[in-house]
């Protein structure tokens, strides 16, 4: 319960209990004196105007009762769809005898459901992207689809698309990938953050057609490295890395408070996808297994010309010719 709602139930109680107890005993004290004076004086004995008095007093403590009720129903049923609880007999009774708010038997349903349905993780990312969005782009940033997909051979926390990759029949609704990677999903709450904020850049830069990576979108420039600085982010190094650029950057303090003010449901991470290596009884599905079975190839690229070729070794050198230039070995 909020403390604007205990404060009205309170007050509420106590007016109820008013008319239930302290007007009732007050006309109760009325009556004896004047029992006890008919009785001595033969003064007129108002029993019947007593009786509706304190009848009276009652059906009105009666209607504040249900308007308590009323109040904490609807609030219990609020409480209930916001935290995925069904709305039983034994909750509401622990919900009025606790005082509301949280308790074990409510949070471990609560917990019991994020662990089994990840669509509460998918809700989640996109209460994450729209708060991020507004507290650090200024809200500037169009609702991409957001995705819960396995990383597969790129080992990849997340990415995001460069063009719109989803759209409706028309045309019309044309929308970017924002994916966070199945694999990760249930690592430390701040990481996934990072990830989710790190792919927002790549989307702010998107949207205005400015080309923060190279080499295939693993070697991020420093385009990427100055928009990260402006969002929140800073480089634990001075250089680049030799393969993925400035690919690496970190949350500043300000940036971690900043997430944590925004009151982002951290338990909604609370499960991933497991990764598969092969081996009887530790894959996914027979297509996994198909897929094992495959021959490894590896991607070289050319950074001059981007010339493409494919090997099946891993520990060769090939060389551009016409660039003269070493192959790197393409994730």
């Amino acid at each position: 319960m909020g403390f604007r709602h205990k404060i009205l139930i309170t007050t509420l109680k106590c007016i109820e209990n008013f008319f239930a107890y302290v007007i009732p005993i007050i006309i109760a004290g009325i009556g004896m004196n004047n029992f006890i004076l008919f009785l001595l004086y033969d003064v007129k004995f108002f029993a019947v105007e007593l009786l509706l008095s304190i009848i009276g007093t009652l059906l009105i403590a009666s209607l504040f009762s249900k308007i308590i009720d009323r109040i904490n129903k609807r609030k219990f049923f609020e409480y209930c769809k916001e935290n995925e609880v069904e709305p039983t007999i034994p909750n509401w009774n622990y919900w009025l005898n606790l005082g509301g708010g949280e308790w074990e038997p409510m949070k471990k349903n609560r917990e019991a459901r994020l662990m089994t349905n990840i669509q509460a993780a998918i809700n989640e990312l996109h209460v994450a992207f729209k708060k991020l969005n507004d507290a650090f782009f200024k809200g500037e940033l169009p609702e991409p689809a957001i995705t819960i997909q396995t990383s597969g051979n790129r080992k990849s926390m997340g990415w995001c698309t460069t063009k719109e990759v989803w759209r409706d029949k028309e045309g019309k609704n044309r929308r970017y990938e924002l994916n966070i990677a199945a694999e990760y999903l249930h690592i430390e709450f701040m990481e996934t953050m990072d990830t989710m904020l790190h792919e927002m850049v790549h989307l702010y830069n998107a949207i205005r057609d400015i080309q923060d990576c190279s080499r295939n979108g693993t070697y991020h420039n420093k385009r990427f490295k100055a928009e990260c600085e402006r969002r929140g982010f800073y480089f634990p190094d001075n250089k680049p890395d030799k393969k993925y650029g400035w690919a690496f950057p970190k949350l500043t303090e300000d940036s971690k408070k900043k997430i944590e003010s925004l009151k982002i449901n951290p338990k909604a991470f609370s499960i991933a996808r497991k990764r598969f290596h092969g081996g009887t009884g530790d894959n996914a599905s027979g297509e996994q297994q198909q897929d094992e079975k495959k021959p490894r190839k590896y991607k070289w690229i050319c950074p001059a010309c981007n010339l493409r070729v494919l090997s099946s070794k891993k520990e060769i050198a090939v060389k551009c010719v016409e660039c003269d230039e070493i192959l790197i070995n393409e994730p």
